[in-house]
């Protein structure tokens, strides 16, 4: 699993990648939006961790940018502002998850792994058949 964390708080940053790296996750990291974009242009990543206050781009322009150009990437959003589900899904972005701020390094890596599970197929009930 490789994860793109992009946060202007450099304690939030080395925080959250240092937790991840020792958790055996491969994590980088980027200070500003531009930065974070720049990298998902490099490299394939599996989810990026944004975090709603940068300061050079907004998160959600960023999100939405990182949407359309990545559609494989999972996108997560962290903040210790805690927006309502409704708000989030206003966004009208794609977002795997919110991330609320703090967070365990035994938290984050359980939800990580969640999200990158696969759901189980649906099976269809004895003798009926799913619809295509």
């Amino acid at each position: 699993m490789r994860v793109l964390v992009i946060d202007s708080d450099p304690d939030d940053r080395a925080r959250l990648t240092t937790g991840l790296r020792v958790a055996g996750v491969w994590a980088e990291a980027a200070a500003t939006g531009a930065a974070g974009l720049a990298r998902l242009e490099d490299a394939t990543f599996d989810f990026a961790i944004v975090d709603l206050l940068l300061e050079d781009i907004g998160a959600l322009r960023l999100l939405r940018c990182a949407s359309d150009r990545f559609p494989r990437l999972k996108l997560i959003l962290t903040s210790s502002y805690h927006p309502s589900a409704g708000q989030l899904r206003r966004t009208g972005i794609d977002l795997v998850g919110f991330l609320p701020k703090p967070w365990s390094r035994d938290e984050l890596v359980g939800f990580l792994h969640r999200k990158s599970t696969p759901p189980p197929p649906r099976l269809a009930p004895a003798g009926r058949q799913l619809p295509r």
